[in-house]
C-alpha cells in the first residue's frame, strides 16, 4: 500500500509546458522530452502516475515516468503532438483523480482509526476502575508528579546516607 502525503493535492497537477532545458538524446534516435507540472507532486501521486501510465494502451506507446516537477517521456519529438501529448495529459488527470480518492480513503482511515483506539482507551480504564476501584488513574501529571517527588526522595536519601557515612 503507498502511502499518500499529508500534502494535499489542492489545484490538479497539469502539463504546463515543455522543459526545453532538460530534454536530452537517449540511445536509439530518441529524446527524453521533460514536461513541467504546473506544481510540486505530493508524495504518492508520481507512483499512481506511473501506474496509471502502465494501463494506457495505444500505438506507438513509449515509456514515461515523473521526476520531481516533470514528466518525461522517451520518444521521437516529431511524435509528441500526435500521439504522446493526449495521453500524457489524460494520465496526468486519471491520476490526479486516483490520488485524492486514495486521499480521501486514507483520511477516512484514520478516522476510524482513531474512533477504535479512543474506544479501546476508554473500555481499558473502565475495566481498570471495575478491578482496582480505589487506585488513583493514572494520568501523565500523575507520572511526571511521582517521578519528581521519587527524584528528590533519592536525592534526599542519598544525602542522608553521605552523612552518616562522614559521621561514623
Amino acid at each position: 500500500m503507498v502511502h499518500l502525503s499529508t500534502k494535499t493535492l489542492d489545484d490538479d497537477l497539469r502539463v504546463i509546458g515543455l522543459a526545453t532545458e532538460r530534454c536530452h538524446a537517449i540511445p536509439g534516435s530518441l529524446v527524453r522530452l521533460h514536461f513541467r507540472l504546473s506544481s510540486s507532486p505530493p508524495l504518492g501521486w508520481s507512483y499512481i502516475f506511473t501506474t496509471v501510465w502502465r494501463t494506457v494502451q495505444y500505438p506507438l506507446k513509449r515509456p514515461a515516468g515523473v521526476e520531481g516537477d516533470f514528466i518525461w517521456i522517451d520518444c521521437v519529438p516529431e511524435e509528441v503532438g500526435l500521439h504522446h501529448l493526449a495521453k500524457l495529459e489524460e494520465s496526468v488527470a486519471k491520476a490526479n483523480a486516483e490520488f485524492r480518492a486514495k486521499a480521501q480513503q486514507q483520511a477516512l482511515n484514520a478516522g476510524r482509526q482513531a474512533q477504535l483506539d479512543a474506544k479501546l482507551r476508554s473500555q481499558i480504564a473502565d475495566l481498570n476502575r471495575t478491578l482496582y476501584p480505589e487506585a488513583e488513574p493514572a494520568t501523565r501529571s500523575n507520572a511526571r508528579q511521582r517521578s519528581w517527588i521519587s527524584r528528590l526522595f533519592a536525592k534526599f536519601w542519598s544525602s542522608l546516607t553521605r552523612i552518616y557515612a562522614l559521621t561514623i
